[in-house]
């Protein structure tokens, strides 16, 4: 069928293991083209069933009947080959293996995925993280080593502090309560809610005409700084730089209103570009979209909870630094 194997040194790729995009390059993750293959041959009804014989790759097998006899026939996806075993009356290496094996598999995969320099730790930016503990606990759930699972889990939490109350929650399900990563759980999210509780609130400009969360339309194309966030465990660091970053036409989501600039006495927001990158733009470059529109940014996840249909609601934390803009947002879209 032409499909073959992602190269080695594309590893840190989601479309690897996107079907959709799998299927439009014929170039994937070894597991993936193995689903693909799988799900094909269902619907031509052959059964196909995964089997392994070190636990480590695992390939195809179709166990054909003819009037030679019963044979099996192994289909390995990655190569695109396939070849006779030995007749099924003999012993065979392979054996079936159980879903829970093959997602175990794929989360070994996914959860370092999307880390542009895979050979350190996923400390790169806040979305690497939440991704890299949004699968190590998806392992938590499949894995039949539950309690080192479980442990390694609650140790990356407390590293990037993130999913605290998640991890406590596994962990007090071990019945581990005097746990020593129990403890610094509790006591990581105990320093957050005082740090949120005692953070600055800021209440609307009198001036600013839009708030946070409202899909806007871009109609300038200019030179403004882009903000790059990276993240750590200890602290958060923006560095900015001037960028040409966006077309007249795209579109974004407002996060927060900026004070006036003092030399040129206009607005700016920052926002999030459809497909590019948090930046500053000033108000008089923004138009409210009519009807409003999905925003395609990975780091939307950070500011935002969903999208309602028409504006993007912001999570806990945004809300929380600017409980006005929510009514103001909802009074300009009726």
């Amino acid at each position: 069928m032409g499909f073959t194997e992602m190269d080695k040194d594309d590893i840190s790729n989601f479309d690897n293991v996107y079907v959709d995009k799998v299927l439009q390059t014929k170039r994937g993750h070894w597991l993936v083209l193995l689903v693909i293959y799988h799900e094909i041959a269902k619907r031509l009804g052959i059964l196909c069933l995964p089997v392994t014989a070190d636990s480590k790759y695992i390939i195809l097998k179709h166990r054909a009947t003819s009037k030679n006899g019963t044979v099996d026939i192994y289909i390995n996806p990655s190569k695109g080959n396939a070849w006779k075993g030995l007749p099924v009356s003999e012993s065979s290496p392979f054996r079936v293996v159980p879903a829970n094996i093959f997602f175990i598999q794929l989360v070994k995969y996914l959860a370092p995925c999307g880390v542009l320099h895979f050979h350190l730790l996923p400390c790169a930016s806040i979305l690497n993280k939440k991704n890299y503990l949004h699968y190590t606990r998806l392992a938590c759930m499949i894995t039949s080593r539950k309690v080192s699972a479980i442990e390694g889990y609650a140790r990356w939490c407390n590293h990037f502090g993130y999913q605290l109350e998640q991890a406590m929650e596994l962990l007090k399900s071990l019945e581990c309560h005097d746990h020593n990563c129990l403890m610094e759980c509790i006591q990581n999210l105990s320093e957050q809610q005082a740090l949120i509780a005692n953070r600055e609130i800021f209440g609307r400009l009198p001036w600013t005409k839009y708030a946070a969360g409202l899909v806007m339309i871009y109609n300038d194309q200019e030179d403004f700084l882009e903000e790059k966030v990276y993240v750590n465990s200890d602290t958060t660091d923006t560095a900015k730089y001037q960028h040409n970053a966006s077309l007249p036409g795209r579109l974004c989501v407002i996060i927060s209103a900026q004070c006036k600039c003092k030399f040129c006495n206009r607005t700016g927001y920052r926002v999030l570009f459809d497909n590019g990158n948090l930046v500053c733009v000033s108000e008089e470059h923004l138009k409210l979209h009519p009807e409003g529109a999905v925003i395609n940014n990975p780091h939307i996840g950070i500011f935002f909870e969903r999208f309602d249909g028409r504006r993007y609601i912001p999570n806990t934390e945004l809300m929380t630094q600017f409980p006005e803009d929510d009514a103001f947002a909802k009074s300009l879209i009726g």
